[in-house]
């Protein structure tokens, strides 16, 4: 299942308002959607990703959505903007992790998401995540070897369409998992700057 979201995210990748949001999935809902909260969201998918900003894992959530068909309007956090007109807003921790850890490890979504975002991601681990493997502390001296890795990858693409694109192709290539260190060059295990 971790090749065909990776596969749909490359297909919808042109779709999305915006690549590298601040926030995993965030965005104006449609006006129909309002009364339609118990819906699954699969439904109204292509009007969702239209209005939509997303990360990596946002878009691996939008595709679990058009894919598995298990999550519900009402389950993508609404709130609303300085204009009182409703936004949805999905975060890490919530449906968002529970639905993407049916498919990823949580170590493979902290490479993921820290390759995207080109820094450690290690504090969104959840509070249940055996992280006996990490020194205390998250700076960049005190990441394992694995995360280190995924910066790396990250930083060798300016542009977020092009890092989530390389993320997504690494993917597949790899046969549903992130596998920073397979690049044709040999890596460091030390953070580049």
């Amino acid at each position: 299942m971790a090749v065909t979201l990776a596969k749909d995210v490359l297909l919808h990748l042109d779709k999305y308002r915006t690549v590298g949001f601040s926030g995993y999935c965030s965005g104006d809902i449609p006006d129909d959607l309002n009364s339609k909260l118990n819906w699954n969201a699969q439904r109204f998918i292509a009007k969702i990703e239209k209005n939509c900003g997303v990360c990596a894992l946002g878009s691996m959530f939008l595709s679990y959505i058009r894919k598995l068909d298990d999550v519900k309007v009402k389950d993508l956090t609404l709130q609303y903007n300085h204009h009182s007109k409703p936004i949805f807003r999905v975060e890490r921790k919530g449906v968002l992790d529970f639905k993407l850890r049916e498919i990823f490890s949580e170590k493979q979504l902290l490479m993921i998401e820290s390759a995207f975002e080109r820094r450690s991601m290690c504090s969104n681990a959840p509070d249940n995540y055996d992280n006996s493997d990490w020194s205390k502390g998250f700076g960049y001296d005190r990441v394992p070897n694995y995360i280190a890795e995924a910066i790396n990858f990250g930083r060798e693409f300016v542009e977020a369409k092009d890092r989530l694109q390389a993320i997504m192709q690494n993917i597949i290539a790899n046969n549903g998992e992130f596998v920073p260190t397979n690049k044709s060059e040999n890596q460091t295990n030390s953070i580049k700057t």
